[in-house]
Formats: structure tokens, sequence, C-alpha cells
């Protein structure tokens, strides 16, 4: 994994072959001096012609592994959201158009008594004995403690031993007793988290508050430009710089519908236009607002992809002379739009 290169004091060193002391021997231009001890450093050279797995993800160009922010203002629908992705992840659905391979989930539903949360997981139509959920609400949620107090270290241990390859924290307020403004706490707190999901794979989503900026009208006359899942996340800046990815959920004013807007180190900045089905009280993606233009880039993978028939992601970023990490999110947002299917590791247009 990519993060194996840079390691912590407590690390192990990585195996000699991932590694580049600076001996002169690595491909550099010039030799430099040795050292006393061995410096464990990978080369510009050998960063530039190695060939780097793709990023993982829990929910393909949505959701990578790693810490992950759910924020929006109250009342918004991030509950119903968090919930439906847990169901999608435990029994192997579909969550916002995009296929989820099945996974255990942890859920923490810290705001809900047991017979509220069996109301929403049967409105949201819920299957019996299929998959692996488990929920844990305000009063066992004691037993792991405040993420600022211990509790980080015990929900890192569940995971380890249980395998989640999802949790949830409804909501962060809940789990966290400090100051959410002090880069500090929030850092200890959040920190070791970030690390040890991506050592996992597995995604931790917590679901959070907007600020007053973010719980204003973001979109001013309806223009959607104007809002920022990043600044409008309440509390410290750190929670932000911690994180993998964020999505910010906003509410239409008037309007039917909500706009998901997520961004991230790894993931390229989508905003999902959602609408809310009241029967199953789940949202459902009418596609990237982005998309509806189909931009330029994404207009000649299509192109490629006629050329050639069928195409992997390494043939049609050579083809396009891309990074093929870029390549392999826009298709992955293509095939979330319809526009593009998968057939094993290569793409195809849609046959009808």
């Amino acid at each position: 994994m990519e993060n194996e290169l840079w390691l912590s004091d407590n690390d192990e060193a990585p195996p000699e072959e991932d590694l580049a002391v600076a001996d002169g021997g690595n491909g550099q231009a010039h030799e430099l001096p040795k050292l006393s001890f061995p410096l464990p450093t990978i080369c510009a050279n050998d960063l530039l012609l190695k060939d780097w797995p793709e990023p993982p993800w829990l929910v393909p160009g949505i959701l990578p592994v790693g810490l992950c922010y759910l924020a929006g203002k109250p009342k918004v629908g991030k509950s119903w959201l968090g919930l439906q992705l847990a169901q999608a992840v435990c029994t192997g659905g579909n969550f916002l158009g995009v296929g989820v391979e099945p996974a255990p989930v942890l859920y923490l539903a810290l705001e809900d008594s047991p017979r509220r949360l069996q109301q929403r997981m049967k409105a949201q139509m819920w299957p019996a004995g299929k998959g692996v959920a488990e929920f844990i609400g305000a009063r066992g949620a004691r037993n792991i403690g405040a993420l600022n107090k211990g509790g980080t270290a015990r929900l890192i241990e569940a995971i380890r031993v249980t395998g989640y390859r999802l949790v949830v924290v409804d909501t962060l307020s809940r789990l966290f007793t400090g100051d959410q403004n002090d880069v500090s706490q929030v850092t200890a707190a959040l920190g070791p988290l970030q690390q040890e999901a991506i050592n996992l794979g597995a995604a931790i989503l917590i679901l959070d508050h907007h600020n007053k900026m973010g719980g204003a009208n973001p979109f001013g006359k309806a223009d959607e430009d104007y809002f920022d899942p990043v600044i409008n996340i309440l509390g410290s800046t750190a929670k932000a710089a911690i994180c993998d990815c964020i999505w910010g959920l906003y509410r239409l004013n008037g309007k039917p519908g909500a706009i998901l807007a997520v961004t991230g180190r790894d993931v390229d900045e989508r905003r999902l236009v959602l609408t809310h089905d009241r029967v199953t009280q789940c949202w459902q993606s009418e596609g990237d607002s982005d998309m509806v233009k189909v931009t330029k880039s994404r207009s000649e993978i299509l192109e490629v992809v006629a050329d050639l028939k069928r195409a992997s992601c390494a043939e049609i970023a050579e083809a396009m002379d891309r990074n093929r990490g870029t390549v392999y999110k826009m298709l992955q947002e293509l095939v979330a739009g319809g526009l593009l299917d998968r057939d094993e590791d290569d793409y195809v247009l849609p046959s009808d």
C-alpha cells in the first residue's frame, strides 16, 4: 500500500525492494554521502516509475477507504443517508447508483432509540437475516467512551478484531466531549482513526454538523457554486485536514431534493443531484450535476472506448496521454451515470 512507505517511530521498516537508500545506486543523478545509520528513502526516479495500485474504495468513486465526513445542517437527511449506506454495504447492494461489495458494518446510532432505529430500517426495507450489521446505541457507546478520552483506541480495536469494513458514527458530537475547535484535541482523537482505517482497509464515516456558514442557504440565488464542504464543517480546520473524503449534504431551500458535494484527497470533486423517496426514505441519485454537460475529458474517454470497442483503464489512459488514476475516477463516474459498462477489467459502451 502506498502509505507503507511513510513510517512513524513505531512502524517497522518496509521491505528493501520498496526502498532506495541514498547510496548512488538508486537511479539518482549524483551519489549522496553515506550516513552512519540506515535512512529508508525512496528516490524520485522510483516514485515516478513505480506502478502504483489504484486507491481502494468502499463505494467506487464516492467513498474511499479511510476517515470520511458526512456533514450538513440539522434535519437535512444525514442519518437517513448514513443508514442507507450501511444497508448497501451490509447486503452488497446499491448505493446512489453504484454497486457495493458486501462487508460487515458497525453503526453507532447515538441519537436514536432502538425502536426509532427499527422504524427507520423497516422504512428503508432492510432485509432480515442478510449480511452482517451491528448497532450500538448511546448507552452501549459508554463501553467505547469519548474519542478524546480513550475511545479512539477501543474503536480501532473493534475494527481490527471484528473486521468491520464500514463504521458509521452518528454523530461526532455524541462521541467527542472536548473542544472541537481545539486542533490538538481533534488531531489526537481522529488522526489514529484515519491511519488505522487505511491500514485495515475500512471506511469510517462520521456524521457531523455544518457551521453557521454552511447552515445558511449555501446556494445564494439557487447557485450551486457557493457551497464548500471543506470550510462548512463545524469546528477546527484540523477535521478537514485529517480526513480522506468529505460529503456535504445541502438541501435546496424551497425545492425538493438535495446536492451531495463530494471532495477528498483521491476523490474527484463531484456534485450528485439527489431526490428523496418518501416511500422508502432513501436518497436516489439523479446523476452528477457536472456530468450533465459531459466534460471534454469524459467525452474523450467515450470516443476512445468507441474506437477500441473495449479497453482497460491503462489502455484508455495511454491513448489519452493522461494520468491513470485520474482516468480511473472518470471511468467510475461514467459507469455510475450509465454512459459506460464494465466487463471484467475492460470498459465498453452500453449495448442499448
